[in-house]
């Protein structure tokens, strides 16, 4: 079965339950990444929560090369699109990457 749950993360407050990420982590396919604040919040509760590993399973899609390069060294698979504008562009970006 082939797993395809966007874990959104826009906002800093977006990632203030640990226990709902703890439970998503292993249904995780793809995360967009909205800001870099964001991308450093996500990165410190992962390793807060010695899951920095799990990042090798998701395909991260960062909005800018600036978000990217928090990610380059640590996921397999760092994506860098331009801004989705809606959310087709979003599936759009995904089944591209996902065929890749």
């Amino acid at each position: 079965m082939d797993k395809k749950i966007v874990y959104l993360v826009k906002y800093a407050q977006d990632l203030t339950d640990e226990a709902k990420i703890n439970l998503s982590l292993s249904q995780i396919s793809y995360s967009l990444i909205y800001s870099y604040n964001a991308g450093l919040n996500l990165i410190k509760l992962l390793k807060k929560n010695k899951l920095l590993w799990t990042l090798q399973n998701v395909r991260i899609i960062c909005i800018s090369s600036k978000v990217g390069s928090l990610f380059t060294r640590i996921a397999k698979k760092v994506s860098f699109p331009t801004i989705p504008t809606s959310k087709n562009m979003i599936k759009i970006l995904l089944n591209h990457n996902h065929t890749i």
